[in-house]
């Protein structure tokens, strides 16, 4: 039996590939694809394994319930497949820290004895890019995009080379890397069915439509930040990863595109912060590139491309009081989620560039959220 495991990476359309995955699942096992069931999360709407690879990077987010390595090793000793996957861009990180590769092989190899990892590579410079656009639309720290681009590049998480080395130079697993642009090219689901040397006519195949995950634009981006920063001074129990903060994500996220602002594309990159990160990398990815593929790094580096992030200080009275309204609505949905009122979730208040809600409205409504926290812990 052949393991293979998608690691990610993040942002290489990961999640289409999961929901393709869940999409054909009969379909892939009449083939000889077996989709391992242990690890899949129980909440998720499309199919991946990310529980097991937060059961070995210690997660708060393992849930036992969901599948552990244990079960998963007990799932697939009598599956009669070719070939049994997992994905989850989560087995990335497993695979790319030093402490922790290790233990991801040996728990792989407890499992079979021909192992394949694949990897989608995207230039570093876009990846980076489109990973802070995700940090913004989920409400991590809300640090300007400078910020998170030089900590990116110092963190070494972009090294290909110091990130993967270890799987294919000397490690018994076959590394399989796949440039971005032909992941999308072919599609996909497709690729990975190359790695699997699995034909299936393209016609038999289920493909969705969605196939990308919608970033926020410029204005977009500064006015999530700006409500992101607001809603950590309301309320001091805020979490990114509360059910109220995720599905205030998913509102936020639609509100701001209603409002036009996501129909220009975000770039962060100043071309002289673009030029020193991609030097930075340079020979790192190179030896990488030499190594998997046996070219010279293939991917164009967009060094010229012009920065379209925007500043609220540049911002016209006009806009920044749209903006203004749109901070207040959230924030005000955002308690209405903390404290599960009516309606809470709805979508009744989607029809308006103003968000029918001033501001003095939402900051009473903060002053209460914050009384009532402070008599619980009274």
């Amino acid at each position: 039996m052949r393991l293979v495991v998608h690691i990610g990476a993040t942002k290489t359309a990961s999640t289409y590939l999961q929901k393709c995955l869940g999409i054909n699942e009969e379909l892939l096992r009449k083939h000889g694809v077996y989709l391992a069931r242990a690890g899949r999360r129980s909440s998720a709407s499309n199919l991946n394994h990310h529980n097991l690879a937060w059961q070995l990077l210690e997660d708060r987010r393992f849930r036992k319930a969901d599948g552990d390595w244990e079960a998963f090793r007990d799932e697939v000793a009598d599956v009669e497949a070719d070939a049994v996957v997992l994905s989850s861009e989560a087995f990335a990180r497993l695979a790319s820290e030093e402490r922790l590769r290790a233990t991801m092989s040996g728990r792989l190899f407890e499992i079979a004895d021909d192992v394949s990892l694949v990897y989608v590579v995207r230039d570093p410079l876009a990846r980076i890019n489109s990973m802070y656009t995700q940090t913004v639309k989920t409400f991590a720290n809300p640090d300007s995009f400078d910020e998170y681009a030089t900590k990116s590049v110092k963190s070494g998480f972009y090294n290909l080379e110091e990130s993967f080395r270890f799987w294919y130079q000397g490690n018994r697993a076959t590394f399989v890397a796949i440039r971005f642009d032909e992941f999308v090219r072919l599609g996909p689901l497709q690729s990975l069915l190359r790695v699997l040397n699995v034909e299936i006519p393209s016609e038999d195949l289920t493909i969705p439509d969605d196939v990308s995950n919608p970033s926020p634009g410029p204005t977009a981006v500064e006015a999530i930040r700006l409500l992101n920063a607001h809603l950590r001074v309301i309320d001091p129990d805020f979490s990114r990863r509360s059910a109220a903060t995720s599905k205030l994500s998913q509102i936020a996220q639609r509100r701001a595109s209603k409002a036009g602002w996501s129909d220009e594309r975000f770039w962060g990159w100043e071309p002289d912060r673009a030029v020193w990160a991609a030097n930075r990398l340079a020979n790192s990815n190179e030896r990488f590139s030499q190594s998997v593929w046996g070219t010279s790094w293939p991917m164009s580096v967009p060094i010229k491309k012009p920065k379209t992030a925007v500043t609220l200080l540049d911002t016209s009275p006009k806009a920044m009081k749209t903006i203004d309204s749109y901070v207040a609505s959230m924030t005000k949905r955002y308690i209405n989620l903390v404290y599960k009122r009516p309606d809470a979730e709805s979508d009744d208040d989607d029809q308006s560039d103003d968000f029918a809600v001033d501001s003095d409205e939402a900051e009473r409504a903060a002053q209460t959220m914050g009384r009532a926290k402070r008599k619980r812990q009274d």
